[in-house]
Order: C-alpha cells, then structure tokens, then sequence
C-alpha cells in the first residue's frame, strides 16, 4: 500500500489488486502513515512565479472560490484538487507585497501560474492574475464545483483503475470517473 501524493496534495494511500493483462483496480484510504521521501532536485525548485512577472501576458478575474477552500487545510478538497488538476502545486505568500495574503498557484510543465489575492477586507471575492497557457483558477473552481456535485467526497469514496490505456481515478464506482490519463 504506497502513499498518495500529487503536486498539489501528499495524502491517502491507495491499495491495487492486480488482475489479468496488466489491469488492476483499487481504493483509496484517508490518511497515510508514511514520511514522503526526499527529492533531492526539490532543493533547486524555483519559487512560484507571480502572474505580474510576465505582466504583457497576464489577464485579471476574480472568483468567489476563497483560496483556503482549496489550500487551506481540508485535505479531502486538497486531493480531489491534486486528482483532477494534474500538475498544479501551491504556496502561501502572507509577506503582504502583493496582498494580506497570497495564494500562488504554478504549473512548471506549462510555465502558467495564477495568483488568487485576498485583501484582508473581504472574504467574498478574492481578485485572480493569471498568465500562461492554462487557466489555473478555472480549472480548480471546476474542480471544486465537481466535487460539490459529488457529494464532498472524502478520499475513500475513491479508486482507481489501470489499463494499459491508461488511468481512470473514480468516486464510488468506475461509472464516474473524474480523471483520466
């Protein structure tokens, strides 16, 4: 039974059985009881790009979506967040340059990042700056919006089936799958 991690969330453990033709099926379990394992290149990461960085290319939004439903410490959210969200990772800037608080969302694969601001003043809106090819704050607010429509799950209403085409992440059955690969 290994750990769970995704960029964006280290949580669960996923039990598989095997079966015929390299195909195999299992669930997932809340909490893990494992130390992840250093990764020596994360040493050298860069710290999340800010959106203004490449200010030609940066476009402004809001959401109503507040940035700790996501990275706030619900770690249910945070996994369906890192399932269906693929390659998305955050970090907190709280130094107040930018805003009371900052949530810096990045994708090094694509190079998009996105900025989710609050202003200390209002917990109903919270402005976005975006630049790159994916739309980071979309997707996770569809992610969201998903996961409501789910039912919250917690993360052993989870599986996951492999193929050899690939990888179908489920809630309750694998009738609904909310990601592919």
């Amino acid at each position: 039974m290994p750990p769970w991690t995704s960029a964006w969330c280290s949580y669960g453990t996923l039990t598989l059985t095997a079966a015929e033709a390299g195909r195999a099926q299992g669930r997932f379990h809340s909490f893990a009881s494992f130390m992840q394992m250093a990764r020596p290149e994360a040493e050298h990461d860069p710290p999340p790009t800010a959106p203004e960085a490449a200010a030609s290319a940066a476009a402004y939004s809001s959401t109503g979506l507040s940035p700790w439903a996501v990275a706030g410490g619900d770690l249910d959210a945070g996994f369906h967040v890192g399932l269906t969200v693929p390659g998305a990772s955050f970090g907190w800037d709280t130094s107040g340059e930018h805003a009371h608080t900052r949530l810096q969302i990045r994708d090094p694969a694509t190079g998009s990042c996105a900025a989710v601001d609050h202003d200390g003043r209002t917990a109903a809106d919270f402005a976005v700056t975006r630049a790159g090819p994916r739309q980071l704050g979309d997707e996770i607010t569809a992610a969201c919006r998903r996961r409501e429509e789910l039912g919250r799950p917690s993360a052993d209403r989870y599986g996951l089936t492999v193929t050899s085409g690939g990888t179908a992440v489920w809630v309750d059955s694998p009738a609904i799958t909310v990601a592919a690969r």
